[in-house]
């Protein structure tokens, strides 16, 4: 009785402010009310600025809401349905502005006495931190789970409204596949403070780096073009030479150096300590690099890291992409814009650094060539493209195809029609397997999404999501400086290994290994610009380490130079 009175009080004394929470209260078993707050962290509730947000965690279960390019409209797409159905299935909404939070935010707890309670913020800007919510229904305790992310605590607008909509009307989880579960957790708002903290301090010094990253690139190759035109009329000075190299093999080996610090620090409370730890990683690979290029030669070197960066994408994704998921060259789960898997610039950087390890080993051991470019290249392919691990299928067209091209280069073999149709009518078929495999499972990736929503919507689900893709991509090359940095790498690579013109090309004839990685890239690069939804990304990052370490050859080619090559030659 007492509780009871409590609940009339408090919806009486809200109704005065509210009238949403006057228009109605939920009744029977499957009741639902669904209360909107405005914007709030984590950090808010964990702070106390929102004590009944925080009781009523303790007890159901918690999670942040994750919001793509659109944001706000995402939320509100997802909800349209669920406040339709309220009325029908006997729910209400209190959608509540800021002042109102303060004044009703008390009396959550007694309306969870009402039937099922479902607490969610209004999105917030990535910057600030993760959207949270709390479900309250009596059965459920922990931090949320949703195949739709696959990251515990982690739900989408969408796999939110589901769960709404799966509780109003009673409906199992073959109509809504991606409601939420619970995951046991000791103390869930504690959990996802922990996991807000580490997503802001990785997106702190997330595109700061990357940014470094594509500069040290960038210096290197604009270095060494003006020094092979300058090595035309003077001999160049060793040290100039050796600076510039030093330069491309400190670039080549960041990313590397991120995915080893994202293993070493796991739960990083601030961006500084993101920063520092990659950077110091980054150095260790260098220093490591370094040892190889004065004992072996840069070629060996750079193959060394590429190596190295096969092998620590491969085991990230084989044991679910923790590190891409907090790492600095992997995505952003602030944004929405992917949840599981390996992103396009794991792709990228991946498919580069398998082809310049093939090229490398290829120039060590002559003739090696022609069985490694299939034996690296189809578990580099797999491991990116299968929908359980990397779940980047496009990696089955575009990364197929470098590898072929590799070993058609390296075996000087033609690439006839026949060759371009099998490799044609192996992707489809692949592609189909996948497909289904993906669709039948019970936590489908964005694969089996697609096949879902075709056969749901008919084939206008697939021109929408390839009109989708191509105006992303027309948007990258259009509003983005990366075509001023990919084009011309790609014409002076292209000219340099198919016309052996210059001191590029000269190093290209030279070392036919490195050259087939520089090849390969460069095609796997054009297809991918044609095909992925950020493909120029996608074809910088898959040619940069193969052609950085050819200019580096180049530069070892020019006349007056005084590199080990020259000292080997004698």
């Amino acid at each position: 009785m007492r509780r009871l009175t409590l609940l009339l009080v408090a919806l009486l004394s809200a109704s005065v402010w509210s009238p949403a929470l006057a228009a109605g209260a939920p009744g029977g078993e499957r009741g639902l009310t669904l209360v909107i707050l405005p914007s709030s962290t984590w950090r808010d509730v964990a702070a106390g600025s929102e004590p009944a947000f925080a009781s009523l965690a303790q007890r159901g279960v918690v999670g942040s809401v994750v919001f793509g390019a659109r944001n706000g409209t995402d939320f509100q797409t997802a909800f349209d349905p669920v406040l339709d159905a309220l009325g029908e299935h006997g729910g209400a909404i209190v959608d509540l502005s800021e002042a109102d939070a303060q004044r009703v935010g008390g009396y959550l707890d007694e309306l969870e006495a009402i039937g099922r309670l479902l607490v969610v913020a209004r999105p917030a800007h990535a910057s600030e931190g993760l959207a949270p919510f709390v479900l309250v229904d009596g059965e459920r305790m922990g931090v949320a789970y949703t195949s739709a992310t696959r990251r515990e605590g982690l739900v989408t607008p969408g796999a939110l409204g589901e769960t709404a909509m799966s509780l109003l009307t009673g409906s199992g989880s073959d109509e809504y596949p991606h409601a939420i579960v619970a995951r046991d957790a000791d103390d869930p708002v504690e959990t996802m403070l922990a996991e807000e903290r580490r997503l802001l301090a990785v997106r702190g010094h997330q595109l700061d780096f990357q940014i470094a990253f594509a500069s040290f690139a960038v210096l290197a190759a604009l270095w060494a073009a003006a020094l092979l035109v300058w090595g035309r009329r003077r001999p160049l000075r060793a040290w100039m030479v050796t600076a510039v190299r030093a330069i491309m093999l400190a670039a080549i080996s960041m990313p590397a150096g991120s995915w080893i610090a994202a293993a070493l620090v796991r739960w990083p409370e601030t961006s500084m300590e993101v920063l520092i730890g990659a950077s110091v990683a980054s150095v260790g690979v260098f220093a490591a690099a370094v040892a190889c290029w004065r004992r072996w030669g840069l070629v060996e070197a750079a193959g060394g890291v590429g190596a190295l960066t096969v092998l620590l994408i491969a085991v990230d994704g084989l044991a679910g992409a923790p590190l891409s998921h907090i790492g600095l060259f992997g995505y952003s789960p602030l944004f929405g814009a992917r949840f599981y898997g390996l992103g396009n610039e794991a792709a990228g950087l991946m498919v580069g650094g398998a082809l310049l390890a093939v090229g490398a080993a290829a120039e060590r051991w002559p003739g090696s060539g022609r069985w490694l470019a299939g034996i690296v290249g189809a578990p580099t392919v797999a491991v990116l493209a299968l929908p359980t691990i990397g779940a980047n299928v496009g990696v089955l067209g575009w990364g197929s195809v470098a590898f072929v091209a590799q070993w058609a280069y390296l075996e000087r073999r033609r690439v006839s029609w026949k060759v371009v149709l099998g490799i044609g009518v192996f992707v489809v078929a692949a592609l189909g397997a996948l497909a289904w495999i993906d669709y039948s499972s019970g936590e489908p990736s964005h694969l089996g999404q697609l096949v879902a929503a075709v056969a749901d919507e008919g084939i206008g689900a697939f021109i929408a999501i390839v009109v989708s893709k191509t105006a992303l991509n027309l948007t990258t090359l259009m509003a983005t400086p990366l075509p001023i940095i990919v084009l011309p790498l790609v014409v002076v690579v292209a000219r340099a290994v198919w016309g052996h013109r210059g001191a590029a090309g000269r190093a290209a004839a030279r070392h036919r290994g490195m050259a087939s990685a520089v090849a390969a890239g460069l095609v796997a690069g054009l297809v991918a610009a044609v095909t992925e939804d950020s493909g120029v990304t996608i074809t910088g990052l898959a040619l940069l380490a193969p052609g950085l370490t050819m200019l580096g050859e180049a530069l070892s080619q020019t006349a007056g130079s005084r590199t080990e090559e020259a000292v080997h030659d004698s």
